[in-house]
Protein backbone atom coordinates (compact mmCIF):
# COMPACT_ATOMS: atom_id res chain seq x y z
CA UNK A 1 0.00 0.00 0.00
CA UNK A 2 2.28 2.23 0.94
CA UNK A 3 5.00 1.23 -2.01
CA UNK A 4 1.53 2.13 -4.24
CA UNK A 5 1.23 5.47 -2.78
CA UNK A 6 4.96 6.64 -3.62
CA UNK A 7 4.46 5.60 -7.29
CA UNK A 8 1.15 7.41 -7.49
CA UNK A 9 2.74 10.02 -5.94
CA UNK A 10 5.59 10.43 -8.90
CA UNK A 11 3.14 10.20 -11.57
CA UNK A 12 0.86 12.89 -10.12
CA UNK A 13 4.44 15.25 -9.88
CA UNK A 14 5.10 14.60 -13.59
CA UNK A 15 1.15 15.33 -14.67
CA UNK A 16 1.55 18.76 -12.27
CA UNK A 17 5.00 19.66 -14.61
CA UNK A 18 3.68 18.53 -17.68
CA UNK A 19 0.25 20.96 -17.27
CA UNK A 20 2.03 23.69 -15.89
CA UNK A 21 4.54 23.78 -18.91
CA UNK A 22 1.38 23.32 -20.91
CA UNK A 23 -0.51 25.66 -19.50
CA UNK A 24 2.10 28.01 -19.24
CA UNK A 25 2.06 28.21 -22.92
CA UNK A 26 -1.73 28.92 -23.29
CA UNK A 27 -1.82 30.92 -20.65
CA UNK A 28 -2.37 34.28 -22.72
CA UNK A 29 -2.92 33.15 -26.02
CA UNK A 30 -0.27 35.67 -27.39
CA UNK A 31 3.56 34.87 -27.82
CA UNK A 32 5.55 35.51 -24.62
CA UNK A 33 7.60 38.92 -25.62
CA UNK A 34 11.37 38.04 -26.00
CA UNK A 35 13.88 40.45 -26.72
CA UNK A 36 17.02 40.22 -29.26
CA UNK A 37 18.81 38.33 -26.57
CA UNK A 38 16.19 35.68 -25.76
CA UNK A 39 15.10 38.14 -22.21
CA UNK A 40 11.73 38.35 -21.01
CA UNK A 41 10.56 41.01 -18.97
CA UNK A 42 9.11 40.33 -15.61
CA UNK A 43 7.43 43.07 -12.80
CA UNK A 44 8.58 40.59 -9.63
CA UNK A 45 6.83 42.38 -6.08
CA UNK A 46 8.02 42.00 -2.95
CA UNK A 47 6.30 42.36 0.85
CA UNK A 48 9.47 45.09 1.76
CA UNK A 49 11.25 47.07 0.17
CA UNK A 50 13.72 44.79 -2.31
CA UNK A 51 17.27 45.04 -1.34
CA UNK A 52 20.80 43.72 -1.98
CA UNK A 53 19.68 40.33 -1.31
CA UNK A 54 16.76 40.83 -3.47
CA UNK A 55 19.15 41.36 -6.64
CA UNK A 56 21.64 38.48 -5.65
CA UNK A 57 18.42 36.39 -6.16
CA UNK A 58 17.62 38.00 -9.53
CA UNK A 59 21.19 37.37 -10.49
CA UNK A 60 21.69 33.73 -9.20
CA UNK A 61 18.46 33.12 -11.52
CA UNK A 62 20.38 34.68 -14.76
CA UNK A 63 18.47 37.58 -14.53
CA UNK A 64 19.35 41.54 -14.22
CA UNK A 65 17.87 44.50 -12.56
CA UNK A 66 16.18 46.92 -15.18
CA UNK A 67 14.50 49.50 -13.02
CA UNK A 68 13.61 49.64 -9.11
CA UNK A 69 9.93 50.93 -8.12
CA UNK A 70 10.91 51.38 -4.30
CA UNK A 71 7.75 53.28 -3.55
CA UNK A 72 5.61 50.33 -4.27
CA UNK A 73 8.29 47.49 -3.44
CA UNK A 74 8.61 46.40 -7.17
CA UNK A 75 11.64 45.24 -9.65
CA UNK A 76 11.72 45.28 -13.49
CA UNK A 77 13.86 42.51 -14.15
CA UNK A 78 14.97 40.37 -16.99
CA UNK A 79 15.32 36.83 -17.19
CA UNK A 80 15.97 34.10 -20.10
CA UNK A 81 12.64 32.78 -21.26
CA UNK A 82 12.80 29.41 -19.60
CA UNK A 83 13.84 31.39 -16.19
CA UNK A 84 11.05 33.74 -16.89
CA UNK A 85 8.67 30.58 -16.84
CA UNK A 86 9.53 29.42 -13.72
CA UNK A 87 9.23 32.56 -11.89
CA UNK A 88 5.65 33.33 -13.17
CA UNK A 89 4.94 30.15 -12.02
CA UNK A 90 6.58 29.61 -8.67
CA UNK A 91 8.60 32.11 -7.09
CA UNK A 92 5.68 33.70 -4.99
CA UNK A 93 4.87 30.33 -3.34
CA UNK A 94 8.62 29.45 -2.51
CA UNK A 95 9.33 32.77 -0.95
CA UNK A 96 7.27 34.69 1.81
CA UNK A 97 9.07 38.01 0.77
CA UNK A 98 8.04 37.54 -3.02
CA UNK A 99 4.41 38.53 -3.32
CA UNK A 100 3.81 38.62 -6.98
CA UNK A 101 5.26 38.09 -10.00
CA UNK A 102 4.32 39.19 -13.84
CA UNK A 103 5.07 39.72 -17.35
CA UNK A 104 6.01 43.42 -18.12
CA UNK A 105 2.57 43.36 -20.22
CA UNK A 106 0.92 46.45 -22.17
CA UNK A 107 -1.31 49.15 -22.63
CA UNK A 108 -2.36 50.65 -25.14
CA UNK A 109 -3.76 54.45 -26.24
CA UNK A 110 -7.94 54.32 -26.10
CA UNK A 111 -7.39 56.65 -29.18
CA UNK A 112 -9.97 59.25 -29.99
CA UNK A 113 -13.40 59.35 -29.05
CA UNK A 114 -16.21 59.75 -31.96
CA UNK A 115 -18.77 62.01 -30.34
CA UNK A 116 -22.27 60.87 -31.59
CA UNK A 117 -23.07 63.75 -33.67
CA UNK A 118 -19.57 62.83 -35.67
CA UNK A 119 -20.82 59.02 -36.09
CA UNK A 120 -24.37 60.02 -36.76
CA UNK A 121 -23.71 61.78 -40.21
CA UNK A 122 -21.37 58.97 -41.20
CA UNK A 123 -18.03 60.75 -41.36
CA UNK A 124 -15.93 57.81 -39.81
CA UNK A 125 -17.06 56.26 -43.06
CA UNK A 126 -15.73 60.02 -44.60
CA UNK A 127 -12.10 59.32 -43.65
CA UNK A 128 -12.08 56.60 -45.71
CA UNK A 129 -11.54 58.91 -49.07
CA UNK A 130 -11.47 62.40 -47.38
CA UNK A 131 -10.64 64.28 -44.26
CA UNK A 132 -10.26 67.76 -45.48
CA UNK A 133 -6.87 67.97 -45.66
CA UNK A 134 -6.02 71.69 -47.34
CA UNK A 135 -9.36 72.85 -47.12
CA UNK A 136 -9.28 76.22 -45.32
CA UNK A 137 -12.47 76.66 -42.49
CA UNK A 138 -13.05 80.19 -40.69
CA UNK A 139 -14.73 79.54 -37.45
CA UNK A 140 -15.94 83.11 -36.67
CA UNK A 141 -17.13 82.87 -32.70
CA UNK A 142 -15.21 83.71 -29.63
CA UNK A 143 -11.96 82.84 -30.67
CA UNK A 144 -10.22 79.09 -30.59
CA UNK A 145 -7.82 77.72 -27.76
CA UNK A 146 -4.74 77.85 -29.46
CA UNK A 147 -3.12 75.88 -26.34
CA UNK A 148 -5.49 73.19 -26.41
CA UNK A 149 -3.62 69.93 -27.52
CA UNK A 150 -6.81 68.53 -29.97
CA UNK A 151 -6.73 71.45 -31.95
CA UNK A 152 -4.18 72.63 -34.71
CA UNK A 153 -4.98 76.55 -35.09
CA UNK A 154 -2.91 77.65 -38.62
CA UNK A 155 -4.11 81.28 -37.70
CA UNK A 156 -6.77 83.96 -36.84
CA UNK A 157 -7.73 87.67 -36.75
CA UNK A 158 -9.64 89.37 -34.19
CA UNK A 159 -12.39 92.09 -34.53
CA UNK A 160 -12.51 91.94 -31.03
CA UNK A 161 -9.27 91.18 -28.71
CA UNK A 162 -9.37 88.28 -26.26
CA UNK A 163 -9.10 89.49 -22.74
CA UNK A 164 -7.70 90.01 -20.55
CA UNK A 165 -4.13 90.34 -22.82
CA UNK A 166 -1.67 88.45 -20.12
CA UNK A 167 -3.72 85.29 -20.28
CA UNK A 168 -3.97 85.58 -24.12
CA UNK A 169 -1.09 83.79 -26.41
CA UNK A 170 -3.15 85.69 -29.17
CA UNK A 171 -5.20 88.74 -30.17
CA UNK A 172 -7.71 85.74 -31.18
CA UNK A 173 -7.45 83.42 -28.50
CA UNK A 174 -10.65 82.26 -27.00
CA UNK A 175 -11.70 83.92 -23.91
CA UNK A 176 -15.27 82.13 -23.28
CA UNK A 177 -15.32 78.73 -24.66
CA UNK A 178 -18.10 78.62 -27.32
CA UNK A 179 -15.61 78.82 -30.41
CA UNK A 180 -13.60 76.05 -28.96
CA UNK A 181 -16.48 74.17 -28.96
CA UNK A 182 -17.17 74.70 -32.22
CA UNK A 183 -13.96 74.23 -33.38
CA UNK A 184 -13.66 70.80 -32.16
CA UNK A 185 -16.93 69.26 -33.99
CA UNK A 186 -15.22 70.63 -37.35
CA UNK A 187 -11.17 70.04 -36.86
CA UNK A 188 -10.70 67.78 -33.76
CA UNK A 189 -7.11 66.00 -34.35
CA UNK A 190 -6.96 62.53 -34.98
CA UNK A 191 -4.58 61.98 -32.20
CA UNK A 192 -5.09 59.32 -29.88
CA UNK A 193 -6.56 62.25 -27.38
CA UNK A 194 -10.02 63.39 -26.96
CA UNK A 195 -12.40 63.85 -29.52
CA UNK A 196 -11.97 63.43 -33.84
CA UNK A 197 -13.59 66.43 -35.74
CA UNK A 198 -15.32 65.65 -38.92
CA UNK A 199 -12.93 66.90 -40.72
CA UNK A 200 -9.25 66.44 -38.42
CA UNK A 201 -7.08 67.70 -41.48
CA UNK A 202 -8.49 71.15 -42.42
CA UNK A 203 -6.35 74.52 -42.02
CA UNK A 204 -8.68 75.80 -39.17
CA UNK A 205 -8.69 79.37 -38.39
CA UNK A 206 -9.94 81.40 -35.58
CA UNK A 207 -11.45 84.53 -36.17
CA UNK A 208 -12.94 86.00 -33.21
CA UNK A 209 -15.80 88.34 -33.47
CA UNK A 210 -17.52 87.87 -30.03
CA UNK A 211 -16.11 88.83 -26.88
CA UNK A 212 -15.58 86.93 -23.50
CA UNK A 213 -19.49 87.23 -22.62
CA UNK A 214 -20.25 85.53 -26.24
CA UNK A 215 -21.78 89.01 -27.55
CA UNK A 216 -19.83 90.76 -30.73
CA UNK A 217 -21.32 93.99 -32.70
CA UNK A 218 -22.73 94.05 -36.65
CA UNK A 219 -19.77 95.77 -37.44
CA UNK A 220 -17.48 92.95 -35.94
CA UNK A 221 -19.15 90.29 -37.21
CA UNK A 222 -18.88 91.50 -40.67
CA UNK A 223 -15.35 92.58 -40.42
CA UNK A 224 -14.57 89.07 -39.48
CA UNK A 225 -16.59 88.06 -42.84
CA UNK A 226 -14.75 90.35 -44.55
CA UNK A 227 -11.69 88.89 -43.42
CA UNK A 228 -12.59 85.15 -43.90
CA UNK A 229 -13.34 85.69 -47.78
CA UNK A 230 -10.40 87.54 -48.47
CA UNK A 231 -8.06 85.26 -46.86
CA UNK A 232 -10.02 82.27 -49.46
CA UNK A 233 -11.27 80.80 -46.54
CA UNK A 234 -13.39 77.79 -48.26
CA UNK A 235 -15.80 77.41 -45.13
CA UNK A 236 -17.23 80.05 -42.96
CA UNK A 237 -18.90 78.74 -39.76
CA UNK A 238 -20.72 81.10 -37.93
CA UNK A 239 -22.41 79.77 -34.63
CA UNK A 240 -24.03 83.11 -33.89
CA UNK A 241 -27.26 85.01 -34.47
CA UNK A 242 -29.57 87.82 -33.97
CA UNK A 243 -30.94 90.25 -36.02
CA UNK A 244 -30.98 91.40 -39.53
CA UNK A 245 -28.14 93.90 -40.43
CA UNK A 246 -27.52 95.40 -43.89
CA UNK A 247 -24.04 95.76 -43.31
CA UNK A 248 -23.68 92.22 -42.10
CA UNK A 249 -25.96 90.83 -44.89
CA UNK A 250 -23.74 92.72 -47.94
CA UNK A 251 -20.74 90.99 -46.20
CA UNK A 252 -22.23 87.54 -46.33
CA UNK A 253 -23.11 88.30 -50.04
CA UNK A 254 -19.47 89.59 -50.66
CA UNK A 255 -17.68 86.04 -49.41
CA UNK A 256 -20.58 84.23 -51.00
CA UNK A 257 -19.29 85.68 -53.86
CA UNK A 258 -15.49 85.38 -53.55
CA UNK A 259 -16.09 81.73 -53.57
CA UNK A 260 -16.73 80.90 -49.57
CA UNK A 261 -19.62 78.99 -48.49
CA UNK A 262 -21.09 80.17 -45.19
CA UNK A 263 -23.00 77.81 -42.63
CA UNK A 264 -24.62 79.09 -39.51
CA UNK A 265 -26.51 78.21 -36.79
CA UNK A 266 -30.67 78.55 -37.28
CA UNK A 267 -31.19 79.61 -33.47
CA UNK A 268 -32.40 78.56 -30.43
CA UNK A 269 -35.63 80.10 -30.45
CA UNK A 270 -37.77 77.28 -31.27
CA UNK A 271 -40.29 75.90 -31.27
CA UNK A 272 -42.27 78.39 -33.61
CA UNK A 273 -42.58 77.78 -37.40
CA UNK A 274 -40.51 80.93 -38.18
CA UNK A 275 -37.80 81.71 -35.74
CA UNK A 276 -35.04 81.14 -37.92
CA UNK A 277 -32.34 84.28 -37.18
CA UNK A 278 -29.73 85.94 -39.02
CA UNK A 279 -27.06 85.72 -40.58
CA UNK A 280 -28.47 81.89 -40.72
CA UNK A 281 -32.03 83.37 -42.65
CA UNK A 282 -29.85 84.98 -45.66
CA UNK A 283 -29.93 83.18 -48.90
CA UNK A 284 -26.90 82.79 -49.23
CA UNK A 285 -26.27 80.94 -46.01
CA UNK A 286 -26.82 77.58 -45.12
CA UNK A 287 -29.27 77.47 -42.11
CA UNK A 288 -28.77 74.51 -39.78
CA UNK A 289 -30.78 73.24 -37.46
CA UNK A 290 -30.59 71.09 -34.40
CA UNK A 291 -31.45 67.05 -33.69
CA UNK A 292 -31.28 64.80 -31.20
CA UNK A 293 -29.86 60.90 -30.85
CA UNK A 294 -33.42 60.03 -31.61
CA UNK A 295 -33.05 61.94 -35.14
CA UNK A 296 -35.96 64.55 -33.72
CA UNK A 297 -35.67 68.03 -33.81
CA UNK A 298 -34.75 69.44 -30.78
CA UNK A 299 -37.53 71.40 -29.05
CA UNK A 300 -35.20 74.92 -28.80
CA UNK A 301 -34.04 74.45 -32.37
CA UNK A 302 -35.40 77.33 -34.50
CA UNK A 303 -37.59 76.36 -37.39
CA UNK A 304 -38.60 77.95 -40.57
CA UNK A 305 -38.72 77.94 -44.46
CA UNK A 306 -35.30 79.13 -44.05
CA UNK A 307 -33.41 75.90 -42.96
CA UNK A 308 -31.78 74.42 -45.51
CA UNK A 309 -29.88 71.29 -43.75
CA UNK A 310 -30.46 69.38 -40.37
CA UNK A 311 -27.22 68.12 -37.96
CA UNK A 312 -26.48 66.26 -34.44
CA UNK A 313 -26.65 69.50 -31.58
CA UNK A 314 -27.79 68.00 -28.61
CA UNK A 315 -24.98 66.84 -25.55
CA UNK A 316 -22.79 67.29 -28.43
CA UNK A 317 -18.69 66.46 -26.75
CA UNK A 318 -15.98 68.59 -28.12
CA UNK A 319 -13.15 70.74 -27.42
CA UNK A 320 -12.90 73.25 -24.58
CA UNK A 321 -9.75 75.94 -23.40
CA UNK A 322 -8.08 74.29 -20.89
CA UNK A 323 -7.39 71.01 -22.82
CA UNK A 324 -10.65 69.80 -21.45
CA UNK A 325 -14.19 68.38 -22.95
CA UNK A 326 -17.31 69.11 -22.42
CA UNK A 327 -20.69 68.35 -24.12
CA UNK A 328 -23.26 71.45 -24.73
CA UNK A 329 -26.34 71.57 -26.51
CA UNK A 330 -27.50 74.03 -29.34
CA UNK A 331 -27.77 74.46 -33.17
CA UNK A 332 -24.32 76.53 -32.65
CA UNK A 333 -22.86 72.59 -32.50
CA UNK A 334 -24.93 71.86 -35.40
CA UNK A 335 -23.82 74.28 -37.98
CA UNK A 336 -20.01 72.74 -37.46
CA UNK A 337 -21.29 68.86 -38.38
CA UNK A 338 -22.07 70.73 -42.28
CA UNK A 339 -18.98 72.74 -41.73
CA UNK A 340 -16.96 69.74 -41.68
CA UNK A 341 -18.68 67.51 -43.84
CA UNK A 342 -18.87 71.23 -46.63
CA UNK A 343 -14.81 70.93 -46.30
CA UNK A 344 -14.39 67.06 -46.49
CA UNK A 345 -16.49 67.64 -49.83
CA UNK A 346 -14.26 70.37 -51.17
CA UNK A 347 -10.96 68.64 -50.24
CA UNK A 348 -12.12 65.70 -52.96
CA UNK A 349 -12.28 68.21 -55.98
CA UNK A 350 -10.43 71.93 -55.00
CA UNK A 351 -12.20 73.04 -58.44
CA UNK A 352 -15.65 73.01 -57.21
CA UNK A 353 -17.42 76.09 -56.29
CA UNK A 354 -19.53 77.01 -53.17
CA UNK A 355 -22.59 76.26 -55.23
CA UNK A 356 -21.58 72.95 -56.33
CA UNK A 357 -20.54 71.86 -52.73
CA UNK A 358 -23.93 73.58 -51.30
CA UNK A 359 -25.75 71.43 -53.81
CA UNK A 360 -24.29 67.91 -53.25
CA UNK A 361 -24.67 68.95 -49.45
CA UNK A 362 -28.45 68.97 -50.20
CA UNK A 363 -28.61 65.98 -52.79
CA UNK A 364 -26.76 63.32 -50.28
CA UNK A 365 -28.48 64.37 -47.26
CA UNK A 366 -30.77 61.69 -45.16
CA UNK A 367 -34.05 62.23 -45.21
CA UNK A 368 -35.74 61.89 -41.40
CA UNK A 369 -39.40 60.99 -42.11
CA UNK A 370 -40.44 62.05 -38.90
CA UNK A 371 -39.55 65.61 -39.42
CA UNK A 372 -41.27 68.74 -41.39
CA UNK A 373 -39.33 70.38 -43.83
CA UNK A 374 -39.03 73.40 -41.60
CA UNK A 375 -37.52 71.19 -39.35
CA UNK A 376 -34.51 69.91 -41.31
CA UNK A 377 -34.40 71.79 -44.65
CA UNK A 378 -33.47 68.92 -47.03
CA UNK A 379 -32.31 66.70 -44.66
CA UNK A 380 -29.45 65.35 -42.08
CA UNK A 381 -26.78 65.81 -43.60
CA UNK A 382 -24.62 62.51 -44.53
CA UNK A 383 -20.68 63.31 -44.45
CA UNK A 384 -20.09 59.62 -45.88
CA UNK A 385 -23.24 59.84 -48.93
CA UNK A 386 -21.69 63.92 -49.42
CA UNK A 387 -18.02 62.31 -50.63
CA UNK A 388 -19.39 59.39 -52.02
CA UNK A 389 -17.38 56.65 -49.72
CA UNK A 390 -17.48 52.97 -50.43
CA UNK A 391 -19.95 51.10 -48.77
CA UNK A 392 -17.51 48.60 -47.95
CA UNK A 393 -17.12 47.47 -44.74
CA UNK A 394 -14.65 48.70 -42.20
CA UNK A 395 -13.50 48.16 -39.16
CA UNK A 396 -15.92 49.29 -36.47
CA UNK A 397 -15.16 52.69 -34.46
CA UNK A 398 -15.35 52.83 -30.74
CA UNK A 399 -18.77 53.32 -29.20
CA UNK A 400 -19.02 57.05 -28.40
CA UNK A 401 -19.26 57.50 -24.79
CA UNK A 402 -22.20 58.61 -22.66
CA UNK A 403 -22.95 62.11 -22.35
CA UNK A 404 -24.91 64.49 -20.39
CA UNK A 405 -27.71 66.90 -21.64
CA UNK A 406 -27.02 70.10 -20.91
CA UNK A 407 -29.26 73.11 -21.76
CA UNK A 408 -28.99 74.69 -25.47
CA UNK A 409 -25.93 77.45 -25.87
Amino acid sequence: MKKENYFLKIFAGLFLVVFLIIGLGLNTGEARPVDENGLVEVLVGFEGVPGQSAHNFVRSQGGGVVKELNQINVLLITLPEKAAEKAISGWSSRSSQISFVEENGMMYAHGDVIPWGVERIEAPRAHTVSTGQGVKVAVLDTGIDSRHEDLNVAGGYAAVNCFPPARCANSWDDDHGHGTHVAGTVAALKNNKGVLGVAHDVELYAVKVLDRQGGGSWAGVAEGIIWAADNEMKVINMSLGGGHSETVQSAVEYAFSEGSLLVASAGNSGPGEDTVGYPAAYSEVIAVSATDKDDNIASWSSRGEQVELAAPGVSILSTVPGNKYEAWSGTSMAAPHVSGTAALVWAMGNSLTNNEVKEILQTTVERLENLESTEQGYGLVNAGDAVGADEQETEPDPEPEPEPDPEPD
